[in-house]
C-alpha cells in the first residue's frame, strides 16, 4: 500500500475494531506518520487512537508537563530521529562524546521508568539506521569519538534493555526511509514512500502483542521446497541440495526450519500420493526439513482448500494464524478465496526470490519467546498419537483415564511469568476476558496482595505439555474476581478447566467467598462462555457466579503432580 491509500483508509469505519491508544512523542514533525499509522491500523483490524505531541517535547510530555497521561494511553511511540540525535551529538563537546551513547540510554532508563509509573503499558522505540556521515571515513567504525560507533552502541544498549524490560518494544525501520529534501522542507524524516512500511512495521509489533500471531506455515511440496514433480520425476531427481537451482530450495527448507526451531508448526499440504510424498523426506540426503519437523503431513488430491480446513481443525488453530506457501498461483487464488482470512503469499515467479521476499514480509512477528516454543512441534506431534488413540476407545472417560494425566499448580514467578504472559497474549479462544496483560503488568499484580496466581502445567503418558493455562483471581471484598483464565487449545476436552476450577473453588473456600467471572466476548471466545454454565457457574446480568462449596468440586481424570 501507499501513503494515500493509508489516508483513504483514514476515512473508513474503524468502530468494530478494538481500540489502542497510542501517545506518538517525536523529535521529528510527526503528523504524516501518524497519518500513515492510523490508516495501516485498519488493515491490521485495530482502532489506532493517536495522541500526537508537539515536535521535539519528548521529555516534557513525559515529565507530565503536557497531555500524555491525561489521554490515558495504552502505550508510547518514541520515534527519535536520526538527524536530531546527529544534530545533539555535533553540539556535545569534545570531550564528552565518547561517553554519549551512555548518556542517551541512561536517558531513555529514566524515560521508560516514568512511564511505568503512569501505568503506560507498552513502550515502542526506534532503532537507528547506521548511517556513516564521513567525518571519519571506515576509521569511524572502530573509534568511540564517531557518531557511526556511538550510534551502534545505542542500538545495541536499546537490544539490551529490551531483553531485560518485556515492555520495552523495538522497531526496525526499512532501509533508505530518509527524504532530505522533504525533511528539510517539512522537518518529517521518513519519506512518503517509506512511510507504509514504518507503519506496517509498527503494526506487525502491536499486533503481536495482541496475539494476533501466525502459528502455522502450510508447505505445498513440488516445486515449493524441492525442485521437480516427485511424482512424475521420482526422489533421486529432484532438484535439492548444493548445485544448481538445487541450493534455492535448501536454503527455502533451512529457513523454515528455522521457523520450526522457534516454535512456528509446518504442515504439509500436497497433491500427492502420500507415501511417494514422504519417501523424499526418508530417502533423499539432501532433504534439510525431516517427517519429525513437520506437525501434521497431508497429502492426497483433495482441493488444497479443503486438506487446509483439516488441518486447521485438527491443529485447532484458527485460518488467520495460517501462512500458505505454493508456487502454483491457481492454487493459491482458490485457496484465498475459500480462505480471505488466510495469509496466502503472492510469491515471485523466480523461485530464487522467495526467500528475500518472504523475509522482507516478516509475517511471523512474535511478542516473547519461552521454552516451550522450542518444542512446540513435538507436543502436536503428541496430540496427534493421543488422537490416534482415543479411537481405539468406545468411552471417552475411559481414554481420559489411560493418559494418566499428572497437572500441577505453579506459582507465577521470574520462571513461569514469560510463558504466562506469553499465554495471554497468543491464546484466543479459551480466553475469559482477552485482556493481554504485560510481564511487567502481571508481576505487579502478583507482588501486590489483592491477587492470587497459578500458572498450570499438564503432562501424561505420552509428554510434558509444559504450562498450558494461567488463572489470576483479584480478591474483592465480596467474592474472588477471575481477572484472567486462560488455556492453551493444543489441551481442551482432557479436564484440565475442571481442575482449574476446584483449585478456584479451593481458595474460595478459604476466603469464604463466591468466584465471579466476567466474559468479554471476542470472535473467537464462544467456547468458554459455553463452558461456564456447565461448570456451575449461574449467569446474573452482567457476570457469571460460582458459590464456593464443595459440592461444586467436579471429578476429573487428572491428579494433582508433587
Amino acid at each position: 500500500m501507499d501513503f494515500l491509500a493509508l489516508k483513504r483508509n483514514l476515512r473508513k469505519d474503524y468502530s468494530h475494531f478494538k481500540p489502542f491508544k497510542l501517545g506518538l512523542l517525536s523529535d521529528a514533525a510527526p503528523q504524516f506518520l501518524a497519518q500513515a499509522l492510523r490508516g495501516m491500523s485498519y488493515e491490521f483490524q485495530i482502532d489506532l487512537q493517536i495522541y500526537q505531541a508537539t515536535i521535539g517535547t519528548i521529555a516534557q510530555e513525559i515529565n507530565g508537563y503536557s497531555g500524555l497521561y491525561t489521554a490515558q494511553c495504552d502505550g508510547v511511540l518514541l520515534y527519535h530521529s536520526l538527524q536530531a540525535i546527529q544534530t545533539r551529538f555535533y553540539k556535545t563537546e569534545l570531550n564528552k562524546r565518547s561517553n554519549f551513547s551512555s548518556i542517551f540510554l541512561e536517558e531513555f532508563k529514566i524515560f521508560i521508568q516514568k512511564l511505568g509509573e503512569n501505568k503506560i503499558r507498552t513502550v515502542f522505540v526506534n532503532l537507528f539506521s547506521v548511517e556513516d556521515d564521513a567525518v571519519f571515513g571506515q576509521f569511524g567504525l572502530q573509534t568511540e569519538l564517531s557518531f557511526r560507533y556511538q550510534i551502534q552502541k545505542i542500538n545495541l544498549g536499546l537490544s539490551e534493555l529490551a531483553c531485560q524490560n518485556p515492555a520495552i518494544s523495538l522497531i526496525q525501520l526499512p532501509t533508505n526511509y530518509f527524504d532530505p529534501k522533504f525533511y528539510y522542507s517539512s522537518q518529517a524524516d521518513i519519506s512518503f514512500e517509506a512511510l507504509p512500511k514504518v507503519a506496517k512495521s509498527f503494526l506487525q509489533n502491536l499486533a503481536a502483542r495482541q496475539g494476533k500471531v501466525k502459528k502455522c506455515v502450510v508447505i505445498d511440496l513440488d516445486n515449493t521446497i524441492w525442485g521437480g514433480i516427485v511424482g512424475d520425476d521420482g526422489w533421486e531427481n529432484l532438484e535439492l541440495g548444493l548445485l544448481g537451482r538445487g541450493k534455492v530450495f535448501t536454503d527455502i527448507q533451512l529457513w523454515l526450519k528455522e521457523l520450526k526451531n522457534r516454535g512456528i508448526l509446518l504442515a504439509v499440504c500436497s497433491k500427492n500420493e502420500v507415501q511417494t510424498a514422504k519417501e523424499v523426506f526418508e530417502k533423499y540426503p539432501e532433504m534439510v526439513l525431516q517427517l519429525a519437523d513437520i506437525a501434521l503431513f497431508v497429502a492426497n488430491w483433495q482441493a488444497k482448500s479443503e486438506n487446509i480446513k483439516t488441518i486447521a481443525q485438527t491443529l485447532n488453530i484458527g485460518l488467520d494464524s495460517l501462512v500458505f506457501l505454493d508456487d502454483n498461483a491457481a492454487e493459491r487464488a482458490q485457496v484465498k478465496t475459500v480462505f480471505p482470512e488466510m495469509t496466502v503469499p503472492d510469491l515471485p515467479s523466480d523461485p530464487s526470490e522467495w526467500l528475500l521476499f518472504l523475509q522482507n514480509e516478516n509475517l511471523f512477528e512474535t511478542a516473547a519467546i519461552t521454552a516451550e516454543d522450542f518444542d512446540r512441534t513435538e507436543k502436536y506431534r503428541q496430540e496427534t498419537e493421543r488422537k490416534q488413540e482415543s479411537i481405539s476407545f468406545s468411552n471417552q472417560d475411559d481414554f481420559l483415564k489411560s493418559l494418566e494425566m499428572k497437572a500441577k499448580a505453579l506459582p507465577i514467578d521470574a520462571y513461569t511469568l514469560p510463558r504466562v504472559a506469553q499465554l495471554l497474549q497468543r491464546t484466543n479462544q479459551f480466553n475469559l476476558r482477552s485482556i493481554r496483560h504485560s510481564e511487567a503488568e502481571i508481576k505487579a499484580m502478583i507482588e501486590s496482595e489483592r491477587f492470587i496466581g497459578f500458572a498450570i502445567s499438564l503432562q501424561d503418558k505420552f509428554g510434558d505439555e509444559g504450562i498450558v493455562s494461567a488463572v489470576l483471581l483479584e480478591q474483592k471484598e465480596d467474592a474472588l474476581f477471575v481477572e484472567t483464565w486462560v488455556m492453551s487449545c493444543r489441551v481442551f476436552e482432557r479436564g484440565l478447566e475442571k481442575w482449574a476450577l476446584n483449585l478456584m473453588l479451593d481458595e474460595g473456600l478459604k476466603s469464604r467467598k463466591n468466584i465471579r467471572a466476567v466474559y468479554i466476548p471476542t470472535t473467537k471466545n464462544q467456547y468458554i462462555k459455553n463452558l461456564l454454565p456447565t461448570l456451575g457457574f449461574e449467569e446474573k446480568d452482567d457476570f457469571f457466579e460460582l458459590e464456593s462449596s464443595e459440592k461444586y468440586f467436579i471429578e476429573h481424570f487428572i491428579s494433582s503432580a508433587h
